[in-house]
């Protein structure tokens, strides 16, 4: 058990008060956004400094200098975000120029649904018309094949069993959510 100095100098040691300015805050975030990197890291390293001003906030949340603090770091991680959004439409429109199913799988992973709806049509308009065309028929294709595979591994008429016909479901689930922005076709039911 602590001696009484032991516990008077963890209370004590338990506070520390920060002084955060919009100065501070937006010299920090040009740091971050400066630094050599992963453009992920430094999205998500001014993600969390807004939680941790949110949650540590205390009097001084929602006061005029708060929402400016705020606002400096959304402005920040709006651009991380759009460079990161930017650097996956890169990647996926290389994984699907290549037909590297697993990488499109990894970018539809790291996304929203709604994010990779803008990460695919970015990555589309770099392919030409007859690349997209292509590319929408390969993988039309693909899940049909991996659908007839599923069922035939299910052994019941109406289920699939994606592991048993041996196919990764993160990389079916990618290509559906594809086939489905491209060309309109859900998976079946």
């Amino acid at each position: 058990m602590p001696a009484d100095s032991d516990r008077n100098s963890m209370k004590q040691e338990q506070d520390i008060q920060l002084r955060v300015t919009p100065e501070s805050i937006t010299q920090f975030c040009r740091e971050v956004t400066r630094s050599s990197g992963n453009i992920g890291r430094k999205h998500a390293t001014l993600v969390a400094l807004s939680g941790f001003i949110t949650r540590h906030a205390g009097t001084g949340a929602h006061t005029s200098t708060y929402e400016r603090i705020q606002a400096i770091i959304r402005d920040f991680s709006g651009q991380t975000r759009t460079s990161l959004l930017e650097e996956y439409a890169e990647a996926l429109a290389q994984a699907l120029l290549d037909g590297y199913w697993p990488e499109v799988a990894r970018v539809h992973a790291a996304v929203s649904r709604n994010g990779f709806m803008g990460v695919l049509g970015r990555a589309m308009n770099t392919l030409n018309a007859e690349d997209q065309e292509r590319k929408a028929d390969e993988i039309r294709n693909w899940c049909e094949k991996a659908e007839q595979a599923a069922s035939g591994a299910s052994g019941y008429p109406d289920a699939m069993n994606f592991r048993a016909a041996g196919i990764d479901l993160r990389q079916y689930t990618a290509m559906s959510d594809i086939r489905y922005l491209l060309t309109g076709t859900t998976p079946p039911a």
